[in-house]
Protein backbone atom coordinates (compact mmCIF):
# COMPACT_ATOMS: atom_id res chain seq x y z
CA UNK A 1 0.00 0.00 0.00
CA UNK A 2 1.65 3.56 -0.78
CA UNK A 3 0.43 6.51 1.07
CA UNK A 4 0.67 10.15 0.23
CA UNK A 5 1.34 12.01 3.25
CA UNK A 6 1.75 15.88 3.77
CA UNK A 7 3.76 17.38 6.23
CA UNK A 8 3.69 21.28 6.01
CA UNK A 9 4.46 22.03 2.55
CA UNK A 10 6.36 18.76 1.76
CA UNK A 11 4.53 15.77 0.48
CA UNK A 12 6.15 12.17 1.42
CA UNK A 13 5.24 9.31 -0.67
CA UNK A 14 6.46 6.28 1.56
CA UNK A 15 5.14 2.25 1.50
CA UNK A 16 3.19 0.26 4.19
CA UNK A 17 1.99 -3.09 4.59
CA UNK A 18 -1.86 -3.69 5.87
CA UNK A 19 -2.83 -6.93 7.73
CA UNK A 20 -6.05 -8.85 7.69
CA UNK A 21 -7.66 -8.67 11.47
CA UNK A 22 -9.74 -11.31 13.18
CA UNK A 23 -12.74 -10.16 11.76
CA UNK A 24 -11.88 -10.50 8.29
CA UNK A 25 -11.21 -6.31 7.29
CA UNK A 26 -7.91 -5.32 6.07
CA UNK A 27 -6.26 -3.30 8.87
CA UNK A 28 -3.58 -0.68 8.77
CA UNK A 29 -1.93 0.66 11.93
CA UNK A 30 -0.42 4.02 12.13
CA UNK A 31 0.34 6.06 15.17
CA UNK A 32 0.36 9.61 14.57
CA UNK A 33 1.73 12.79 16.81
CA UNK A 34 1.94 15.83 15.96
CA UNK A 35 3.13 17.56 19.27
CA UNK A 36 4.85 17.03 22.26
CA UNK A 37 4.00 18.62 25.71
CA UNK A 38 6.36 19.03 28.79
CA UNK A 39 7.45 20.94 31.71
CA UNK A 40 10.44 23.44 31.86
CA UNK A 41 11.12 27.21 32.91
CA UNK A 42 11.63 30.36 31.24
CA UNK A 43 14.72 31.62 31.72
CA UNK A 44 14.62 35.09 30.66
CA UNK A 45 12.78 37.91 28.46
CA UNK A 46 14.26 40.73 27.10
CA UNK A 47 11.71 43.74 27.54
CA UNK A 48 12.86 45.68 24.71
CA UNK A 49 12.82 42.91 22.05
CA UNK A 50 9.71 41.43 23.28
CA UNK A 51 11.79 38.08 22.76
CA UNK A 52 12.85 35.36 25.75
CA UNK A 53 14.86 32.37 26.23
CA UNK A 54 14.21 29.12 27.92
CA UNK A 55 15.25 25.53 28.88
CA UNK A 56 19.12 25.80 28.57
CA UNK A 57 18.84 22.75 26.00
CA UNK A 58 16.76 21.73 23.45
CA UNK A 59 13.35 20.07 23.12
CA UNK A 60 13.61 16.46 21.91
CA UNK A 61 11.31 13.83 20.88
CA UNK A 62 12.23 10.84 18.90
CA UNK A 63 8.93 10.32 17.22
CA UNK A 64 9.24 14.15 15.82
CA UNK A 65 12.44 14.46 14.69
CA UNK A 66 13.26 17.72 17.17
CA UNK A 67 9.94 20.00 17.01
CA UNK A 68 11.44 23.24 15.40
CA UNK A 69 8.11 25.65 16.23
CA UNK A 70 5.77 26.11 19.51
CA UNK A 71 3.95 27.83 22.36
CA UNK A 72 5.29 28.48 25.66
CA UNK A 73 2.32 28.28 28.78
CA UNK A 74 1.91 29.37 32.17
CA UNK A 75 1.64 26.26 34.57
CA UNK A 76 1.02 25.58 38.63
CA UNK A 77 3.46 23.29 40.41
CA UNK A 78 1.05 20.72 42.43
CA UNK A 79 3.56 17.98 43.29
CA UNK A 80 7.39 16.67 43.56
CA UNK A 81 8.93 14.00 43.05
CA UNK A 82 11.89 13.93 44.61
CA UNK A 83 14.91 13.21 43.24
CA UNK A 84 17.45 10.56 44.59
CA UNK A 85 20.39 9.18 43.02
CA UNK A 86 20.46 7.46 40.20
CA UNK A 87 16.30 8.07 39.73
CA UNK A 88 15.98 11.34 38.68
CA UNK A 89 12.65 13.83 39.80
CA UNK A 90 10.58 15.65 38.51
CA UNK A 91 7.78 18.99 38.74
CA UNK A 92 4.56 17.58 38.55
CA UNK A 93 2.61 20.56 37.21
CA UNK A 94 -0.93 21.83 35.68
CA UNK A 95 -0.72 23.36 32.22
CA UNK A 96 -3.01 26.38 32.97
CA UNK A 97 -3.38 26.67 28.39
CA UNK A 98 -2.82 30.15 28.99
CA UNK A 99 -0.08 31.25 26.12
CA UNK A 100 2.59 33.82 27.00
CA UNK A 101 5.18 33.41 23.77
CA UNK A 102 5.58 31.67 20.99
CA UNK A 103 8.48 29.16 20.34
CA UNK A 104 10.91 30.17 16.50
CA UNK A 105 13.85 28.47 17.52
CA UNK A 106 14.53 24.98 19.25
CA UNK A 107 18.41 24.59 19.64
CA UNK A 108 20.92 23.18 21.72
CA UNK A 109 21.50 25.52 23.84
CA UNK A 110 17.68 26.12 24.69
CA UNK A 111 14.21 27.19 22.87
CA UNK A 112 14.03 31.06 21.67
CA UNK A 113 10.78 33.08 20.56
CA UNK A 114 8.56 36.23 21.54
CA UNK A 115 6.73 36.98 23.89
CA UNK A 116 2.82 38.44 23.83
CA UNK A 117 2.75 40.57 26.20
CA UNK A 118 4.98 41.98 29.32
CA UNK A 119 2.31 41.67 32.21
CA UNK A 120 3.20 38.50 33.58
CA UNK A 121 6.67 39.13 33.77
CA UNK A 122 8.67 40.89 36.90
CA UNK A 123 8.96 44.75 35.94
CA UNK A 124 13.07 44.47 37.38
CA UNK A 125 16.04 43.93 34.60
CA UNK A 126 19.33 42.78 36.44
CA UNK A 127 22.31 42.77 33.45
CA UNK A 128 23.65 39.53 31.64
CA UNK A 129 27.21 38.17 33.30
CA UNK A 130 30.42 37.52 30.71
CA UNK A 131 31.74 33.63 30.78
CA UNK A 132 34.47 35.32 32.21
CA UNK A 133 33.12 36.81 34.93
CA UNK A 134 31.55 33.69 36.67
CA UNK A 135 33.82 32.65 39.58
CA UNK A 136 33.64 29.62 41.95
CA UNK A 137 31.46 30.82 44.94
CA UNK A 138 28.10 31.16 46.17
CA UNK A 139 24.84 31.59 43.72
CA UNK A 140 21.52 31.68 43.53
CA UNK A 141 18.82 29.71 41.68
CA UNK A 142 15.45 30.73 40.66
CA UNK A 143 12.55 28.01 40.45
CA UNK A 144 9.22 27.50 41.01
CA UNK A 145 8.65 23.85 43.27
CA UNK A 146 5.16 25.29 44.57
CA UNK A 147 2.05 26.51 42.72
CA UNK A 148 3.61 29.57 40.67
CA UNK A 149 5.71 31.15 43.33
CA UNK A 150 9.13 31.79 42.47
CA UNK A 151 11.75 30.68 44.59
CA UNK A 152 15.63 31.68 45.39
CA UNK A 153 17.74 28.85 46.53
CA UNK A 154 21.50 28.36 47.28
CA UNK A 155 23.33 27.03 45.02
CA UNK A 156 27.60 27.10 45.17
CA UNK A 157 29.16 27.36 40.84
CA UNK A 158 32.32 24.57 41.40
CA UNK A 159 33.93 24.62 37.98
CA UNK A 160 33.30 26.90 35.13
CA UNK A 161 34.89 26.27 31.95
CA UNK A 162 36.32 28.42 29.70
CA UNK A 163 34.48 27.95 26.25
CA UNK A 164 35.09 29.84 22.73
CA UNK A 165 31.63 28.37 21.16
CA UNK A 166 27.89 27.63 22.82
CA UNK A 167 28.16 24.53 24.74
CA UNK A 168 24.84 23.19 27.37
CA UNK A 169 27.96 22.32 29.98
CA UNK A 170 29.74 25.82 30.76
CA UNK A 171 29.05 25.96 35.00
CA UNK A 172 28.73 23.26 36.99
CA UNK A 173 26.60 23.38 40.46
CA UNK A 174 25.86 21.83 43.59
CA UNK A 175 22.69 22.42 45.57
CA UNK A 176 23.68 23.45 48.71
CA UNK A 177 20.06 25.57 50.10
CA UNK A 178 18.72 22.72 52.69
CA UNK A 179 14.91 23.24 52.02
CA UNK A 180 15.47 22.85 48.34
CA UNK A 181 17.37 19.60 49.12
CA UNK A 182 14.62 18.05 51.69
CA UNK A 183 12.33 18.74 48.82
CA UNK A 184 13.18 17.88 45.74
CA UNK A 185 16.33 15.74 46.21
CA UNK A 186 18.39 18.53 44.12
CA UNK A 187 17.80 19.07 40.62
CA UNK A 188 14.69 17.60 39.23
CA UNK A 189 12.86 17.36 35.54
CA UNK A 190 11.58 21.06 35.00
CA UNK A 191 13.95 22.63 36.46
CA UNK A 192 15.84 22.77 33.05
CA UNK A 193 16.08 26.74 32.30
CA UNK A 194 16.12 27.54 35.56
CA UNK A 195 18.23 31.04 35.93
CA UNK A 196 21.46 31.20 37.84
CA UNK A 197 22.40 34.50 39.20
CA UNK A 198 25.61 35.45 41.19
CA UNK A 199 26.65 39.27 41.79
CA UNK A 200 23.58 40.09 40.58
CA UNK A 201 24.01 39.15 36.92
CA UNK A 202 22.47 36.26 34.91
CA UNK A 203 24.91 33.75 34.46
CA UNK A 204 23.34 30.87 33.22
CA UNK A 205 20.63 28.26 33.02
CA UNK A 206 19.99 25.34 34.42
CA UNK A 207 20.38 22.18 31.79
CA UNK A 208 21.37 18.94 33.15
CA UNK A 209 21.70 17.11 35.99
CA UNK A 210 23.50 14.26 36.92
CA UNK A 211 21.53 11.69 37.96
CA UNK A 212 24.21 9.82 39.81
CA UNK A 213 24.18 12.87 42.18
CA UNK A 214 21.29 15.18 42.22
CA UNK A 215 22.60 17.58 44.11
CA UNK A 216 25.11 18.51 40.77
CA UNK A 217 24.28 19.84 37.95
CA UNK A 218 25.12 21.61 34.70
CA UNK A 219 24.08 25.54 33.21
CA UNK A 220 25.02 26.74 30.39
CA UNK A 221 26.52 30.36 30.14
CA UNK A 222 23.35 32.97 29.77
CA UNK A 223 25.04 35.12 27.48
CA UNK A 224 25.24 32.19 25.04
CA UNK A 225 21.53 32.12 25.46
CA UNK A 226 21.04 35.72 25.01
CA UNK A 227 22.73 36.21 22.07
CA UNK A 228 21.74 32.86 20.28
Amino acid sequence: MVLKIKRKAQIIITSCRAVTATNGKVTLGLYVKDEVLGVGTLTYINPQTKTFGALGHSIINEELSGPKLGTIMTSSIHGIRKSYPGIPGEKQATINKKTIGTIKKNTDIGVFGSVEGLSDFSAKTIPVAEPSEVHLGNAQMLTVVDSTRKESFDVEVIEVKTQNRKDIKGIKIQVTDQELLDKTGGIIQGMSGSPVIQDGKLIGAVSHVIIDSPDFGYCVYAMWMVIN
